[in-house]
């Protein structure tokens, strides 16, 4: 499923997860995706917030989009039927309930589950409209079975970052079963990296650095490349040199560096480098708009491993798979530096080695392997 069919999820869709995670988020990214005319119910948050909050993440509905600010959960027939009302009258293609959580978690939690059925089978279902419900992670269980699609967002904060995650659960009529990385940010709103395929035609880049290009035959599009090597081995330098070289060539390389160091390189090479946050969901939004987005011709990472110290080695592989799957889809060529090879070369395309001014392949489908070359 692309993100334009996961845009247009019919039914109702349950999204949950923790405080945090991005529930309304999503669901105000799942109605201005649609550009259809929504009835927004809060049951937690006052309109001008809500419009200010959403403005600010790149989400101006204007008129299309109805607020409706639910009382206080005390009478829960009472609050059904003001619900009803409000939907019967503005007679919208899309309803948002945000959050349930309210209506099932407090007093007598079968009384809300038949509220919230009742109000989706028996009133928008009967209008004809699409329906998206926002909880948290402990009543959602108690409203699967209500939902066509169920959409699970993962949140989890370390003390250096956070990482989001997009588990698909539940498509009616689809594939389902599988995660997305996702982010949230001032301007752009919920950024999901799923790119399209923007696979381009199969030109090898030559970078202009002899040993690079002797080693690897050039850079291959969607292909990764991985430089192993101590620290000091040399790997930044000849990275920079690619980097320069491509750039030399009227391509777009980008230097993105874990060590902070970008501004100094800027100065010494003829590189265009930035400094890729610490941060998993920060970094890959980075990486997403520069492949995807701005489609560069080649990106090259300095140091990814360090993410490996900082956040252990489960979300480094997690992080290193996006990347990999992310240069798949868009055609765009990625280098990445390590300092040792974590038993990952098998899921590289291409791998050398580099130490005291030499580079080495175990892996070059296009290049030389086993052979030294001096750099």
């Amino acid at each position: 499923m692309d993100l334009m069919e996961l845009a247009k999820l019919s039914g109702v869709t349950l999204v949950y997860g923790p405080a945090g995670a991005g529930k309304t988020t999503f669901a105000a990214w799942y109605v201005y995706a649609r550009s259809a005319r929504a009835l927004w119910i809060s049951l937690f948050e006052d309109e001008a917030t809500f419009r200010r909050n959403m403005a600010n993440l790149g989400y101006n509905f204007g008129d299309r989009l109805i607020f409706w600010e639910a009382p206080a959960v005390e009478d829960l027939a009472a609050v059904f039927e003001l619900i009803a009302d409000a939907v019967a009258k503005n007679k919208p293609d899309i309803v948002v309930l945000d959050s349930v959580t309210e209506l099932i978690s407090g007093g007598d939690v079968h009384a809300g589950l038949r509220a919230v059925h009742n109000l989706i089978y028996r009133l928008m279902k009967s209008i004809g409209a699409d329906v998206v419900m926002t909880a948290e992670r402990q009543v959602a269980e108690r409203l699967m079975y209500i939902a066509d699609n169920v959409i699970e967002l993962r949140y989890d904060i370390f003390p250096y970052g956070t990482v989001r995650e997009m588990v698909v659960r539940k498509i009616r009529g689809s594939k389902a079963g599988y995660a997305l990385p996702y982010a949230i940010a001032e301007g752009l709103g919920l950024v999901i990296m799923k790119p399209p395929s923007l696979r381009r035609a199969g030109e090898v880049l030559k970078t202009g650095v002899v040993c690079f290009d002797e080693t690897f035959g050039g850079l291959a599009p969607g292909a990764v490349y991985a430089l192993i090597g101590p620290v000091g081995a040399g790997k930044s330098t000849l990275m920079l040199k690619v980097a320069e070289g491509l750039r030399r060539a009227g391509k777009r390389a980008v230097y993105l560096s874990f060590l902070g160091d970008a501004d100094m390189l800027k100065n010494r090479y003829d590189v265009e480098a930035y400094n890729a946050p610490l941060d998993v969901e920060e970094f890959l939004l980075q990486f997403f708009s520069l492949a995807v987005r701005e489609r560069a011709d080649a990106v090259l990472i300095d140091a990814i491993d360090l993410m490996a110290q900082f956040f252990g080695k489960e979300v480094f592989f997690t992080v290193l798979l996006q990347i990999i799957r992310i240069a798949k889809a868009s055609g765009v060529p990625v280098v990445i530096s390590l300092a040792q090879d974590w038993n990952i070369t098998n899921f590289l395309d291409a791998v050398a080695y580099i130490s005291s001014g030499t580079i080495k392949a175990v892996k070059s489908p296009l290049g030389r392997s086993a052979s030294e070359t001096k750099c």
